[in-house]
């Protein structure tokens, strides 16, 4: 398969799997207190909505080169998990989401086309492993996934 050069994230949804995207706007997810959570893009998953279907959280930065994406002054990589982990949190504390639940969690440059996970998690973040044993949530930092069914994605390329 030929992977789009557009930039944005690509889900491959080659099964056709009826599935829903909430993208949220600026402060879309209120706390008690008047705030507003920290947010990532939004969340995909399976128009199913069973307990044992995969969701996808997904957050985007927008660098146009890799010095820019990389540059730990603009603080994309632990900003970008951090993110996506008060989104998750944000989630299983309304009770959309069991708190036992391992989610799978995008962190995106859709403006860069290169491979930039081999650096994205040497830049001061907690590693895949960790944020899983943590925060069960799966995260990769890819602009791909593959939807295979409502069970499974599969996150990245390979």
């Amino acid at each position: 398969m030929e992977i789009p050069t557009i930039k944005y994230v690509w889900l491959d949804n080659n099964p056709e799997l009826p599935i829903y995207f909430d993208g949220f706007k600026d402060n879309a997810l209120p706390m008690a207190n008047g705030d507003n959570s920290p947010q990532c893009e939004g969340v995909v998953f399976p128009t199913t909505c069973k307990n044992d279907d995969w969701v996808l959280f997904i957050e985007c930065k927008y660098a146009y080169d890799l010095k820019h994406a990389s540059d730990t002054k603009n603080g994309y990589p632990y900003e970008m998990i951090n993110q996506i982990k008060a989104t998750v949190k944000y989630f299983r504390e309304a009770g959309i989401l069991n708190q036992n639940r391992v989610v799978s969690a995008i962190a995106a440059f859709p403006t860069l086309i290169g491979n930039f996970d081999s650096w994205f998690f040497m830049m001061g973040v907690e590693s895949p492993a960790e944020i899983m044993f943590k925060y069960k949530i799966r995260v990769r930092a890819t602009n791909f996934a593959t939807i295979i069914d409502s069970k499974f994605i599969k996150i990245g390329h390979s």
